[in-house]
């Protein structure tokens, strides 16, 4: 196939992706989360689903709108270590790298969400952020073998056609800036997981459906073990993130239809006072 025709095949399955997105959220939601104006600023009306959500193990949890993330030295590791390797020198040790951005990160990266949390640290805090941001950094850099990628450190995200809903993604690399044929993400799951197939075509729609053409293939790598699995970006691919996703608005639709799963997840969750299974599971000394 010659690359006008594989790009123009791509484009023909973004399309086809979108169109069935459509379709699966009108089945989920009907008449709910219809998108009557431009989204607010707060993103009231809204809600969003991410990569990580794909693999939320509580549907009670989710259903209901609330902001669960915390930064921390774990939260903010893989944005700095993103950082590091795209402000990284050719042969610079990825090491050197982080320290010498975490050094000034107005000046690598002004509006980096976490400046404020990470200068407010003391020594001893700012130090073990680094060391871990380097740990992912070198791990993420292994992965890839070495190759010469456009590492990220801004999100992508996709309000869907006609709906109060958006899509947000979280890959780590390109191959390229314009028309990438490759998305590189790092994982912290286990590679032969499904849910890393799921976050790899999730992450194919939320890059493919702005461009209006799907990149070739999604590497999903492991900062721990240094290796990637590649998946060829497919109508299969595609459905099983679009079936997720339809999965999550029915939830978020009517909160009441989500069942419960109560795991060590329950310790913090927010609904805990007023959920049976996690209150019993708690009571019992947890999982």
């Amino acid at each position: 196939m010659s690359a006008a025709a594989s790009e123009g095949a791509r484009r023909e399955l973004a399309g086809r992706a979108a169109a069935r997105l459509g379709e699966a959220l009108d089945l989920a939601l009907g008449d709910t989360f219809r998108a009557t104006a431009k989204r607010p600023r707060d993103g009231a009306g809204w809600f969003d689903v991410s990569g990580h959500d794909l693999a939320a193990p509580c549907p009670a949890r989710w259903s209901v709108a609330g902001d669960d993330f915390v930064l921390s030295t774990r939260t903010v590791a893989g944005a700095l270590g993103r950082l590091a390797l795209r402000e990284r020198h050719p042969d610079e040790p990825p090491g050197a790298a982080v320290d010498r951005v975490a050094g000034d990160l107005f000046a690598a990266e002004a509006d980096a969400f976490y400046i404020d949390w990470f200068e407010g640290l003391d020594r001893a805090g700012r130090a073990a952020v680094r060391a871990a941001a380097t740990t992912w950094a070198v791990g993420a850099l292994a992965a890839v073998g070495g190759r010469e990628l456009r590492w990220q450190t801004t999100r992508r995200t996709c309000n869907v056609a006609d709906r109060a809903v958006r899509l947000r993604g979280g890959c780590d690399a390109l191959d390229r800036v314009a028309r990438p044929e490759v998305l590189v993400v790092i994982t912290g799951r286990a590679l032969g997981d499904d849910a890393v197939r799921v976050r790899a075509g999730f992450e194919a729609l939320v890059d493919g459906m702005p461009r209006r053409q799907t990149v070739d293939r999604v590497r999903m790598g492991s900062a721990a073990s240094a290796v990637t699995r590649a998946f060829p970006v497919t109508e299969e691919l595609l459905d099983a993130a679009i079936g997720r996703v339809a999965e999550l608005a029915a939830y978020r639709a009517v909160p009441d239809s989500a069942p419960a799963v109560p795991g060590r997840w329950c310790g913090d969750c927010p609904q805990l006072e007023v959920c049976p299974e996690g209150s019993a599971l708690m009571a019992a000394g947890g999982a």
